[in-house]
């Protein structure tokens, strides 16, 4: 039965792959903790109470605000099956707003496709490097395509010419051997539509003449889909025909899909076609191409790859053709080495997305080789709706390293004529961009390919406006022109958000957090009278205004290239000056003394009204030992007046939190 005064209130706010994100109050009672119950269907999996803070659910008058909780997923249910998880209140059996949470995810399904796509119904363009490279690669999907009257058109690119390895025919013989090879195959497949361009074989390079005749194939044509070999491909025309398209379809500018196929280098595909239908059709095709299986059995090989990419799709058929499938619009953004940066990473989730634009400011001074690796790390973000803003403080020039990669990224270059200094440089950065979020990154740090994407839709999917990943911790020294790692890296902190923590010390990495700009418009610019931690201080202020969302793992790399540590202390008692909240120049812990005396009343109450609703037995799995508690308050009490300047106290009126004091009075 339900105590009058209870009035439960809670909700889920978001889910991935990976966790839930909500919260859940009394509200009649907000100050006082509730529990949460998870269950799996009928199954009861655990209880917690939400403890994290929330600078909203305070301002609506929830209390102190420390109502929020991130749920992690157990690993053993993303096994690809459907399971629901229940979110209710333990005393009333009441469901939190938007439970259950449905997952139906794996950890195998993000690297490659458990189901087969049907490429039919598009107007086809074949490049192949070579005759029966079309066949090979991708000859189930060209009869598939003849099968549903497609348009199809193959271009032979070079004439095969090197495939005579017993010098048994003259030179143009084997040419037209060749020739009639393909055209045999072609109509095995379906295909009359076949152009030989007769570029000799091995000597094929994406110059500008072949750049211009392809791009005007594709401006008339109008291609929907090209199939094309890779550019992991080892045969250097395979390679070669790769660059062509890819600089072809960035100098016409069309909207089309590209297909790339196997040959000689296995993929990691995010595309499976079934060909089982017409498996014998491709078999007779690459059969057509007697010159060439005198040498290599090329028919086995491809059937066996077909017969093995059907692994995760077995149940439905038995043989399978692979394509890594990328869209012109990220072909004509990025560089060709882009298909071996995502070869490496999860299949995307970003399609058909409307996706707001992120502003990345990049502050630099004097370092262009690590301005260099900043902005190449720029590159490789999955994440496609991108600014950046190089702000260079009063160095040396540095137009020529960012030419380069502004075919690929929108780059707006501020120089300022003589050194303003670090705040200054981000106000002017964030002052032109046009981002709905902001992130820094300075010269020598490094964002990981996922960061941008998975900040921006966790902000985007929840409406909060600051959120932050963890990063890890670089120490290099400078060796001749370039830079060596002193010792393996290590995770920068890694902490939830704590607002008193924040004031305390800055556990939070410039490059992680990913803010709403209207945030910066609000609280004002960076405080240019604060020379090294301005970051720090503009972090405070927003915490004041906001709640700061952490999403676990490391999305970056935080390098430090020189310890200044002298002046470091010194620009650190000057910081500490600014907020008379917490602390005075000669011992900061005193300024906090009331702040340990509100824990001490917070602790009695709260242990009060736990032993009521456990009869006097306090839950298993807590340390709520007044005893052991009080005397840790009045150890910290008498060591105050010894503990140094900048000492981490990790105070707030969370009992789960009090242990962490202990480990930190001992550091």
């Amino acid at each position: 039965m339900n105590d009058p005064t209870d009035c439960f209130q809670g909700k889920i706010e978001f889910h991935n792959s990976s966790l839930i994100k909500g919260w859940a109050a009394n509200r009649l009672r907000p100050d006082e903790p509730v529990f949460v119950q998870v269950s799996l269907g009928q199954h009861k999996l655990e209880t917690f109470s939400p403890s994290l803070f929330r600078w909203d659910l305070k301002a609506q008058g929830f209390g102190q605000g420390y109502h929020s909780f991130v749920y992690s997923i157990p690993p053993q249910y993303l096994d690809g099956q459907r399971h629901e998880f229940h979110f209710q209140f333990e005393r009333t059996g009441e469901a939190l707003e938007n439970s259950p949470v449905t997952i139906c995810a794996s950890y195998e399904r993000q690297h490659i496709p458990f189901e087969t796509t049907t490429l039919i119904g598009q107007r086809v363009l074949v490049l192949a490097p070579h005759p029966d490279d079309e066949s090979l690669g991708c000859g189930g999907a060209i009869r598939l395509h003849c099968n549903h009257q497609d348009p199809v058109k193959v271009i032979f690119v070079t004439d095969g010419s090197q495939g005579d390895f017993k010098q048994e025919y003259a030179k143009d013989d084997y040419i037209r051997l060749r020739e009639t090879e393909a055209k045999k195959a072609g109509h095995l497949l379906g295909v009359s539509d076949i152009t030989f361009w007769g570029i000799q074989d091995r000597s094929l390079v994406a110059n500008e003449k072949l750049i211009k005749r392809l791009s005007k194939l594709l401006d008339s044509y109008r291609p929907t889909l090209v199939y094309a070999p890779s550019p992991l491909e080892f045969h250097p025309d395979h390679r070669a025909t790769a660059m062509l398209l890819w600089q072809a379809v960035q100098h016409a500018g069309i909207e089309t899909q590209v297909a790339f196929y196997e040959v000689n280098h296995p993929l990691n595909v995010n595309t499976l076609v079934d060909i089982s239908e017409v498996i014998e059709q491709k078999r007779q095709a690459c059969d057509a191409y007697k010159s060439q299986l005198q040498y290599c059995p090329y028919t086995e090989f491809a059937v066996s790859l077909n017969r093995f990419r059907a692994l995760t799709v077995a149940g439905s058929c038995g043989y399978v053709e692979g394509y890594f499938l990328l869209d012109s619009r990220e072909i004509a953004r990025y560089p060709i080495e882009r298909v071996a940066l995502k070869q490496t990473l999860p299949l995307g989730a970003l399609q058909n997305r409307s996706l707001p634009l992120v502003s990345v400011i990049v502050r630099t001074q004097k370092r262009p080789l690590l301005l260099q690796e900043a902005l190449s790390s720029l590159l490789t973000q999955t994440y496609p709706n991108l600014e950046v803003i190089v702000v260079n403080d009063g160095g040396e020039d540095v137009s020529t390293v960012i030419a380069p990669f502004s075919n690929y990224l929108h780059i707006t270059y501020q120089v300022h004529d003589t050194a303003q200094g670090r705040a200054a440089a981000a106000n002017t950065g964030v002052a032109v961009a046009h981002g709905k979020y902001v992130n820094f990154l300075d010269d020598d740090d490094l964002l990981y390919p996922e960061h941008l994407e998975k900040l921006t839709l966790f902000l985007e999917t929840t409406g909060e406006q600051v959120a932050y990943s963890d990063c890890e911790k670089g120490e290099y020294h400078w060796a001749g022109q370039g830079f060596v790692l002193n010792k393996e890296k290590t995770l920068f902190w890694g902490v939830d958000f704590d607002r008193d923590r924040l004031h305390c010390t800055n556990y939070l990495a410039n490059m992680s957090i990913l803010f709403s700009k209207e945030l910066w418009e609000r609280i004002g610019r960076f405080d240019e009278s604060v020379e090294v931690f301005e970051d720090w201080d503009f972090w405070r202020r927003l915490a004041d205004q906001t709640v700061f969302h952490r999403l676990p793992g490391i999305t970056a790399e935080y390098r430090q290239f020189v310890r200044c540590e002298n002046k470091d202390s010194q620009a650190l008692t000057t910081f500490y000056s600014k907020d008379h909240r917490y602390w005075t120049l000669d011992n900061p812990v005193r300024r906090i003394w009331s702040r340990i005396d509100a824990l001490e009343t917070e602790n009695q109450r709260l242990r009060n009204v736990l032993a009521q609703v456990s009869g006097g037995m306090h839950p298993a799995g807590n340390d709520f030992g007044h005893s052991n508690n009080m005397r840790l308050l009045r150890r910290i009490k008498r060591m105050a007046g010894f503990l140094p300047q900048g000492v981490l106290l990790y105070l707030h009126p969370q009992l789960n939190r009090i242990k962490r004091l202990v480990s930190l009075l001992r550091r």
